[in-house]
């Protein structure tokens, strides 16, 4: 595990989150959530974030980049045990409330609903979702803190499902965002 400032002169801390390029090598590390919004402190109020403040995130790969301009490669993230997510990301604007964004390509994600529900702020889907049972996820997704973007490939316990969706205005849950998009269901029970 490796930390490395990049930076052209000593007055770029005092803009530490535009100007100081960071270099992160994880292997197989724990880091707490609350411990990224130290660094990002726009997430303090971000509903995932606080949700999640508690917990550990199982971490490899490498990221680098400015606070507010990251790129990650490589990356295994893990939260809560059951909730598995490689692939690479982009972020921007974390520092920026209303602007932050992260955008995951080339992705797999792995989880079930109930634990989906339990990290996810505001995830109200009705109850009948949970007879999706184990779900992987292969494609991007574009999380814009208030939208939610999703375009890629899903297998549950109940078929296959192809996604280019997108649900507006998520802040106050799914369960009352508006959606537009494509899904494709095979062999869907």
């Amino acid at each position: 595990d490796t930390l490395s400032f990049q930076y052209d002169k000593y007055v770029d801390f005092f803009d530490f989150n535009n100007k100081v390029d960071m270099r992160l090598v994880f292997r197989d590390s724990k880091v707490r959530v609350s411990d990224i919004m130290v660094f990002a402190s726009g997430l303090k109020n971000n509903a995932f974030f606080q949700m999640n403040k508690d917990r550990d995130l199982k971490i490899s790969g490498i990221v680098s980049g400015t606070v507010n301009e990251q790129q990650g490669d490589d990356l295994i993230l893990q939260l809560n045990g059951n909730t598995r997510l490689s692939g690479s990301l982009s972020t921007s604007d974390l520092t920026r409330p209303g602007l932050q964004r992260i955008f995951f390509r080339r992705n797999r994600l792995q989880s079930d609903m109930l634990t989906l529900r339990e990290i996810i702020p505001n995830f109200s889907l009705p109850p009948n979702f949970d007879r999706l049972g184990e779900i992987e996820y292969s494609g991007g997704i574009n999380l814009l803190f208030s939208d939610f973007i999703i375009f890629g490939d899903l297998k549950t316990n109940l078929g296959d499902a192809c996604l280019d969706m997108a649900f507006q205005d998520i802040s106050n849950g799914f369960g009352s965002a508006n959606y537009e998009g494509n899904l494709s269901l095979t062999n869907f029970d």
